[in-house]
């Protein structure tokens, strides 16, 4: 990373890497469109960063 910076001309005083994911269960229940009607535990929420 701080070679990619010098090399566009920027002093890299930072980075940070940030990885984010759901387990295929947690997927399945964020995507559902119908929460009273799935049978899915619907009772923990996953915080969204707003957009």
């Amino acid at each position: 990373m701080h070679t990619l910076a010098a090399k566009m001309g920027f002093a890299l005083r930072h980075n940070v890497i940030e990885a984010h994911g759901l387990c295929p269960e947690c997927v399945e229940v964020e995507a559902c469109r119908y929460p009273g009607e799935c049978g899915h535990d619907h009772s923990v929420l996953v915080k969204k960063k707003p957009r």
